[in-house]
């Protein structure tokens, strides 16, 4: 067989040394090299070295990490005041903003709650009056 993935060659020597060269006549399989990757992985490989590593490098330092948590409380706050002022806006108009809608699905959960507990206790009710001996 003569495929590209099974290519063979035979040995050139008359005589055999274990491990180094086949009897004269016999094959011996060729080493598989693996396919080229495509132009594009190999140009997104030589990247990821040239810029990963350090970035890496970079990403792991502690000062980085309290970078990143001064950030995110510094976020948080601005978020924070642009709620409040679009949540002002929002009233002026006369709608209910994000915090009203919030406000009233806990409410309407917890009346939902509270009409479980007490369908709960009627059912409870009802089963002992329709019991025989009553």
């Amino acid at each position: 067989m003569n495929t590209p993935l099974h290519q063979h060659t035979t040995a050139r020597t008359s005589h055999h040394e274990s491990g180094t060269t086949a009897p004269v006549g016999e094959t011996v399989a060729a080493p598989r090299r693996r396919p080229e990757p495509p132009a594009w992985r190999q140009a997104f490989n030589q990247v990821e070295v040239v810029v990963g590593r350090p970035l890496e490098s970079m990403t792991n330092s502690p000062e980085a990490a309290a970078i990143l948590i001064v950030t995110d409380r510094l976020a948080r706050g601005v978020f924070q005041q642009i709620d409040a002022l679009a949540s002002w806006g929002i009233h002026q108009l006369h709608l209910p903003s994000q915090r009203d809608v919030r406000m009233l699905q806990r409410q309407l959960s917890a009346i939902q709650r509270q009409l479980s507990d007490v369908q709960a206790e009627l059912y409870q009710f009802r089963s002992r009056d329709e019991r025989p001996g009553r």
